[in-house]
């Protein structure tokens, strides 16, 4: 048995001169029970813990000692006594995944196994898989002591593939080699659907004029036997749009649409999204971080309005991972996306007359380099009710310095007649931009609860993108709301600011 007197500060929760608290020696039972199941003692639960209380000293003090009970089993010599059995320490034996198991029928039979290292794969007509995402996905390993955490994180990585719909790990006792007591570990996997789609038509009527979309969507789960993710969204809109030129009076405008059901704006555009299990390029720090994923993305949108037509295209390849259970971040080290607009002549007459330049350079062409985007989310939630928890994510974003370093290390001299670095035509963005949103939410019952948050930000353009306005703002929300479940009674108070330097 594992000599506890040394871990009794640390395991149990109950401390000299503390108030007596039959609370906290359960919390103790299973701090002690925790750390055994981590050190091998597979079969170790709190009931094999108890606690002895001397109240014979004092009457205001009680004296504390815990006691951890052997096993009982039945005497092989005489079947109606039972015996003293010392709890066992396991190492972990060999690990075996059986794929496309079926826990309704629990009849397995399957017709293919594979030797694989240390690992045994055994499945029905074919591998879904490749054998290396399922060893890469847990944490148990061979001639290992046995550790319930290890366990537990297993069934969380294998559940974060998202293609499971079914993981029971099991443990069996093998025959004593020696003085070693040993599991075979059996981990038993079915899978779900691959692929799903989804079709769905909306129609929206605000006053008085008309607009329908339709948005469609496939989704793939296990696209190259990785369980990567692959998901395909089209949209395609129509809407009776308003011009902001053309026309005498807005009355007279929406006349003419309602009278014609004339449908005079287009909006169509797909988007694909392919995410892996893995950072790509990374391949040492998959193995560190918790749920390591690649996203690579795609979209491109087309819009027709009156007054005038945009395209946008957009790629963007990032990691997301969980440095911890409390934090989780987003690195994006390349997104690129361009806008191009065909104004019409009356708008742009109109913009004219309005002479204001934050529109004015909000209906421009941009081409926007990211060189570097990153997120950092906190949060120090750990079950579904909690008192207290807070949430903090915070921001930053670099664009067009590396376009700007090419240019000027390559010496490109594509300028335009404010001196900045174009391609093909075009003024790409150059600016760095930081964000804070944190919220601190306090629960006074399942029911009630009050949640706090200030987002605030900056962002500056600069070398290549004095000019851009659109970008070069401070702005900060302060939001108070109140929840009641019990009452239809809540509300919530919210503060936004924003400031737009000056054009320079």
């Amino acid at each position: 048995m594992v000599q506890l007197k040394g871990l009794f500060e640390k395991l149990v929760t109950l401390k000299k001169g503390d108030r007596f608290s039959v609370e906290k020696l359960d919390e103790s039972r299973e701090s002690i029970t925790s750390f055994l199941n981590n050190q091998g003692y597979y079969k170790f639960s709190k009931e094999y813990i108890r606690f002895e209380v001397d109240t014979l000293g004092s009457p205001l003090e009680v004296h504390l000692n815990v006691l951890i009970t052997n096993k009982k089993r039945e005497s092989s010599f005489s079947p109606d006594s039972l015996v003293d059995v010392p709890h066992k320490k396991y190492i972990v034996g060999r690990i075996e995944f059986h794929l496309d198991y079926d826990p309704l029928t629990k009849i397995y039979e399957p017709t293919g196994r594979i030797l694989n290292g240390k690992f045994t794969f055994e499945y029905i007509d074919t591998l879904g898989f490749y054998p290396d995402l399922l060893e890469n996905n847990i944490l148990i390993e061979e001639n290992d002591v046995y550790r319930l955490k290890n366990v537990s994180n297993t069934y969380k990585k294998l559940r974060n593939l998202e293609v499971f719909n079914y993981i029971n790990i099991q443990f069996e006792e093998e025959e004593l080699v020696g003085d070693v007591y040993k599991l075979k570990c059996h981990i038993y996997l079915k899978s779900g659907k691959n692929q799903s789609t989804n079709f769905e038509i909306t129609g929206t009527h605000r006053d008085g004029i008309w607009g329908a979309n339709l948005n469609s969507s496939y989704r793939h789960n296990n696209l190259f036997s990785g369980a990567e993710s692959f998901n395909v969204k089209f949209l395609v809109g129509a809407e009776a749009v308003r011009p902001v030129s053309g026309v005498a009076t807005e009355e007279e405008a929406g006349q003419d649409l309602n009278d014609n059901l004339r449908l005079n704006s287009l909006i169509i555009g797909p988007e694909i999204t392919l995410s892996l299990h893995k950072l790509v390029f990374l391949p040492k720090l998959s193995q560190r971080f918790s749920t390591p994923q690649t996203e690579i993305s795609g979209v491109f949108n087309y819009q027709i309005r009156p007054d005038f037509e945009r395209s946008l295209a957009e790629i963007n390849f990032g990691w997301k991972f969980r440095e911890s259970s409390r934090n989780k971040i987003y690195i994006s080290p390349f997104n690129f996306s361009i806008i191009t607009i065909t104004k019409s002549d009356t708008f742009e007459a109109r913009l004219s007359e309005i002479n204001d330049l934050f529109l004015i350079n909000s209906y421009q062409d941009h081409l926007i380099p990211s060189f570097f985007n990153g997120n950092w989310e906190f949060s120090n939630q750990t079950s579904g009710y909690q008192k207290r928890y807070a949430y903090n994510r915070f921001g930053v974003e670099s664009v067009g310095l590396n376009f700007r370093l090419g240019n000027e290390l390559f010496g490109k001299k594509e300028v335009d007649e404010n001196g900045s670095y174009t391609i093909e035509g075009i003024r790409f963005a150059q600016y760095l931009k930081f964000e804070n949103d944190f919220r601190f939410y306090t629960n006074f019952s399942r029911n009630q609860s009050l949640a706090n948050r200030v987002d605030f930000g900056y962002a500056r353009p600069y070398a290549n993108s004095m000019v851009f306005c659109l970008l070069r703002k401070t702005f900060m929300k302060i939001m108070l709301q109140w929840k009641s479940l019990a009452s239809p009674f809540s509300w919530a108070w919210f503060l936004s600011g924003h400031h737009v330097s000056s054009v320079v």
